[in-house]
């Protein structure tokens, strides 16, 4: 009986372990929202100038300020989720690219047909500018995961062969 209770123990250990992880990011991740809110709460409601948030007031500073810590964030969530996970994640990668790359699209236009001060995509409308925003984020996160899925791929190939 004791056995049976040790090795169900052993089995069950993996998986509390990676669930544990799995809060520990939700809760880095809503800490790091109550954080930017209240920042963002006390720039606008008791002028607090130390934060600098007036200063950096479009979409595209958010985005500078976003993107490289939220890519950074998608890696270990990625390796620890489980292969199934990932193989849901990947179908539904193609139609989240399709709704990010459209709404860039009506920014983008939006900015320069409708003078869209907001968003910041006039000051910053070369290439460079963008390359600069998206090339550190994307690659970042991007080649890791796609270094896994190729490795499992082919060990997938080479127990295929066997």
């Amino acid at each position: 009986m004791d056995h049976r209770v040790d090795k169900l123990g052993r089995e069950l250990k993996p998986l509390i372990t990676r669930e544990l992880r799995w809060w520990t990011w939700k809760r880095v991740l809503l800490v790091s929202v109550i954080i930017l809110a209240l920042l963002e709460i006390g720039t606008y409601a008791f002028n607090w100038t130390w934060t600098g948030f007036k200063d950096n007031n479009t979409l595209w500073d958010w985005l500078q300020l976003l993107l490289l810590p939220i890519a950074l964030a998608a890696v270990p969530i990625w390796f620890m989720a489980e292969e199934n996970q990932q193989r849901i994640w990947l179908a539904q990668l193609r139609w989240a690219l399709l709704v990010v790359v459209l709404v860039l699209a009506v920014l983008f236009v939006g900015s320069f047909a409708y003078g869209w001060r907001w968003t910041g995509f006039r000051d910053h409308g070369r290439v460079w500018d963008w390359l600069g925003l998206l090339l550190v984020p994307v690659i970042v996160a991007v080649l890791p995961i796609w270094y896994s899925i190729r490795m499992s791929q082919r060990r997938g190939q080479a127990g295929s062969e066997r």
